[in-house]
């Protein structure tokens, strides 16, 4: 998949096929539409962004190897089971 990242102009919205909102805690949101005055542009389909989300937070809850190293324990709780990176690195 190729990733750009730049300014979008409104004229090009109508030609996407899937839009997302991202960020740390939510990941990926798929937005439905985008308005400007009277103009709307609909999206019905979200099967990028459902492939991506998955893949994203299995890395992240550690059912996927962390092939890029971008996750890091920060604290574990007492009822989760060990992270897999945590038990990495104390072998």
């Amino acid at each position: 998949m190729r990733v750009e990242e730049r300014p979008v102009s409104f004229d090009e919205v109508g030609g996407l096929k899937e839009v997302a909102a991202c960020g740390t805690a939510v990941v990926l949101t798929p937005i439905s539409s985008v308005t400007r005055g009277g103009t709307v542009h609909s999206y019905a389909g979200f099967d990028t962004i459902a492939t991506l989300y998955n893949a994203i937070t299995s890395v992240q809850q550690g059912e996927a190897n962390d092939a890029l190293g971008i996750t890091r324990v920060v604290a574990e709780r007492p009822h989760d089971p060990p992270c897999r990176d945590a038990e990495a690195a104390a072998a």
